[in-house]
């Protein structure tokens, strides 16, 4: 390819790129004012034509759910999904592993495909694949062997993304000295403090019992 082609390449995908943007922030515009889901699901599907990643895991979770007007369609949510999890998307990635973990989404379950995406999730930075592959390892499930300390390490990890789950979870390993830990009381309701900040529900009950005992 020469300069010139090379250039004209780079300015076409530049101006596929900043229409996408566009496109999806009209959508996120409209659904803010409550407008016309129509008008959304056409804004979303422009972006996710010109290859925006986030309009594609949005129209997967709309297919899934029967949001914005649109009926549900596990086929096409799937479609969705996967051009997201394609293009990069964590958050996709890990939708589709907890489907072919669970046999969800009108997929068969494969633990197989379902460990290699929740590696990729987790490896972007979901939090909540972090803290599946921390359950994984702990169980010896999906195909893995038991590693305590694999699993600690993923824990650790979600909870140090600001998972609310796996801080609870890391407080209750303190406490009671699991996953090879050492009892800790005062890590223990550091990270309970800290999961219930983030809104787990567990992690209030086990500070309200804290407190209660002194």
């Amino acid at each position: 390819m020469c300069l010139a082609e090379q250039s004209a390449s780079e300015r076409e995908k530049a101006k596929k790129e900043r229409r996408a943007n566009g496109n999806f922030q009209l959508a996120l515009h409209v659904m803010k004012r409550d407008g016309d889901d129509e008008i959304v699901v056409n804004y979303l599907k422009a972006a996710a034509r010109d290859g925006h990643v986030e309009a594609m895991r949005q129209l997967g979770c709309a297919y899934e759910f029967g949001e914005h007007g649109l009926k549900e369609d596990e086929k096409i949510a799937v479609e969705m999904y996967r051009n997201a999890a394609d293009g990069g998307s964590a958050s996709a990635q890990f939708v589709l592993a907890v489907a072919y973990d669970l046999g969800d989404l009108g997929l068969e379950k494969d633990d197989k495909a379902a460990l290699e995406l929740y590696r990729n999730a987790a490896d972007g930075g979901d939090q909540d694949a972090q803290c599946a592959l921390g359950g994984a390892y702990e169980d010896g499930q999906l195909g893995l062997e038991k590693d305590d300390k694999a699993a600690l390490e993923m824990y650790r990890k979600s909870a140090d993304g600001g998972s609310a789950s796996a801080q609870c979870y890391l407080g209750f390993c303190h406490k009671f000295g699991d996953l090879g830990l050492e009892k800790d009381e005062k890590t223990a309701l550091e990270m309970y403090r800290n999961a219930a900040e983030g809104g787990s529900a567990s992690a209030q009950f086990f500070l309200g019992v804290a407190y209660e005992r002194g």
